[in-house]
């Protein structure tokens, strides 16, 4: 019984893995958050698990979902680019790094401006910081540590201009009284990923390989629906 089970949970993986690597990374559709209740997934997951009592002798408590839900968002936010932001950082002279008070998953670009015209950074390399020279202000930007570095460094002359972060925010955990913060569309995606982790603690690892594969499968196909992608000069080489 144990060597059978464990070659369920390792096929389990096998898909989960495979069906990652498939994913391509693009950008997302509409930011309209739902204005769905996560105490409604939750009543949704429940109805798919079959368990739809409010009884005290739940295999599934509310709690646990909610942590589940909260995990789904984290995920589906990495996975789809759903959630954006654009936080500004001013120039300073002489300075390389600067702090982002965003909590974000990812950077999906930055934009100089000296105030009439804008230019597209292009991601650069920490090990390249001090190196690149530019009569244009500043070319290339890195991520380390949740700081990002902008060189060439900023100068008397460029000091006062500004750099646009383009973040894939983090979202924060939110309770059963509030709202998802995710777009409408992805409501349904949140109640597959709920249930595929309640069955995976009823170690029933079919059915949760199973709902996982359709939440993957989703989040892919809204990706193809909302989203174009043009490649960049360098991309394009």
């Amino acid at each position: 019984m144990k060597l059978k089970c464990h070659k369920h949970i390792e096929r389990f993986f096998i898909i989960i893995l495979s069906l990652f690597f498939l994913a391509s990374i693009t950008w997302a559709g509409s930011q309209q958050a739902s204005t769905t209740l996560a105490s409604t997934i939750i009543t949704n997951a429940r109805a798919y698990l079959n368990e739809e009592s409010t009884a005290d002798t739940l295999f599934w408590s509310d709690a646990e979902l909610l942590v589940w839900l909260n995990d789904g968002l984290v995920d589906l936010v990495t996975r789809s680019r759903c959630l954006e932001a654009t936080e500004e950082v001013t120039l300073v002279s002489g300075t390389l790094e600067y702090s982002l008070s965003n909590a974000y998953i990812g950077i999906t670009g930055a934009i100089y401006s000296d105030g009439s015209a804008y230019k597209a950074l292009r991601m650069g390399d920490i090990r390249e910081a001090g190196h690149a020279e530019s009569d244009s202000g500043p070319e290339f930007w890195y991520e380390w540590n949740g700081k990002v570095g902008i060189y060439p460094i900023a100068t008397s002359t460029t000091a006062g201009d500004t750099v646009a972060f383009y973040l894939i925010e983090r979202p924060t955990a939110i309770t059963a009284a509030t709202a998802v913060p995710t777009p409408a569309y992805y409501d349904h995606i949140l109640t597959m990923y709920i249930v595929a982790q309640a069955y995976m603690k009823d170690t029933k690892v079919d059915m949760a390989a199973s709902w996982i594969g359709e939440y993957y499968k989703a989040i892919d196909r809204f990706r193809a629906d909302y989203t174009h992608h043009t490649k960049t000069a360098d991309e394009a080489r």
